[in-house]
């Protein structure tokens, strides 16, 4: 006998597809239940609510995200290398997000209620901090002239910011990562370990 597989993975692929087709706003759970092929009953057990439903992909995406982010930058570089590593993947990333470029384009009231704090409920920076802390304490805790759990939301914030505002005048990842750098570490401590101050190519410059 075929053991099916727990609907809670194929639930979270089906709303992907159906947030990319249809919208967040349009899409309930029958649609999703639908396309995952499983009970309406199965996706209000596995979600709750629509709200539910919104928050578990989110938080699903946002491990995805994280995963990727640590396969591709390399944290114990020097950290103005590693920043903007950091960010060009995040753009990238960010850039080609079939649902996020959605959002933003056609529903972005969707992203504000996504990212805004909601009463009894963990905003996205506190869901997020953890994860940049344990990468700042993984590597360049020694270099921040502020608590790591303060430059870990400065970051957050900022990444939030241009998400829901791309357009800067930082002209690169960079520009981005030697203003965070500036702020973030102690006056002439910027050369720890190797980090270089002055501004590297970057590809496709």
């Amino acid at each position: 006998m075929t053991v099916s597989p727990e609907p809670g993975p194929r639930l979270l692929d089906a709303a992907l597809d159906c947030f990319a087709n249809y919208g967040v706003r349009k899409t309930s759970l029958t649609d999703v239940a639908d396309r995952a092929g499983v009970s309406r009953a199965t996706a209000y057990r596995v979600f709750g609510d629509k709200s539910g439903l919104v928050r578990a992909v989110a938080e699903a995406e946002v491990g995805t995200f994280l995963r990727r982010l640590d396969e591709t930058v390399p944290w114990a570089s020097p950290l103005p290398d590693a920043l903007a590593e950091a960010i060009t993947f995040t753009l990238d990333y960010l850039n080609n997000h079939a649902v996020l470029q959605r959002m933003i384009a056609k529903e972005p009231d969707q992203l504000t209620d996504l990212v805004m704090t909601r009463p009894g409920e963990s905003s996205l920076i506190e869901v997020l901090l953890p994860a940049v802390v344990e990468r700042f304490v993984r590597t360049h805790h020694e270099l921040l002239r502020v608590p790591v759990d303060q430059a870990a939301e400065w970051l957050l914030r900022m990444a939030i910011s241009l998400l829901l505002s791309p357009s800067t005048t930082l002209p690169d990842p960079r520009a981005v990562a030697d203003l965070l750098v500036a702020g973030l570490v102690a006056q002439g401590d910027a050369e720890v370990n190797g980090a270089r101050t002055q501004p590297v190519q970057l590809p496709g410059d």
